[in-house]
């Protein structure tokens, strides 16, 4: 029998980890399908492109996408506080309160918020910041000072 055998195709591929029980097969495919065909489209896009497809994209994956992880954490509040103590246990060796915090892929901010009570400073840098998180637009509230960085800012944004 050839490899490319339309019998072999069909079979579900084995994976090196087991499908979480709150995801099947077809949608962990839906998930790498959309985020692949978004990788893509970036690839192939010219520089302001590829700042409509950033602007735009965690729409398109989280519509594609309702079981994502992401909105799994966001929606429960024991997982979160869960992931966020794992983090945290990992950066203790570098805690100290008069160190400056940056969190690349911040997200929804809420590790952000955490590492606000542990150092002096904490800055979140996300593509999407913002967008639809309302609780990143502003952390000044904090006890330290955390503000996400402004669109512009970055490798190869111009300069002032």
């Amino acid at each position: 029998m050839a490899l490319d055998d339309a019998s072999t195709r069909s079979e579900e591929p084995k994976l090196l980890q087991p499908v979480p029980a709150n995801r099947s097969y077809d949608n962990l495919r839906r998930h790498f399908d959309c985020e692949r065909a978004i990788a893509r489209r970036l690839r192939a896009a010219s520089r302001s492109e590829r700042k409509e497809i950033f602007r735009t994209m965690y729409d398109e994956l989280f519509a594609t996408v309702p079981d994502h992880p992401r909105l799994a954490r966001r929606s429960d509040e024991a997982l979160t506080a869960r992931v966020n103590r794992s983090k945290t246990a990992l950066l203790r060796p570098f805690m100290h309160s008069d160190a400056v915090f940056l969190e690349f892929g911040s997200g929804d901010c809420r590790f952000s918020f955490e590492m606000a009570k542990r150092f002096r400073q904490v800055h979140a840098v996300d593509i999407a910041v913002g967008h639809d998180i309302p609780s990143c637009r502003d952390l000044s509230p904090l006890p330290a000072t955390a503000k996400a960085v402004p669109e512009g800012l970055g490798p190869g944004a111009a300069q002032p």
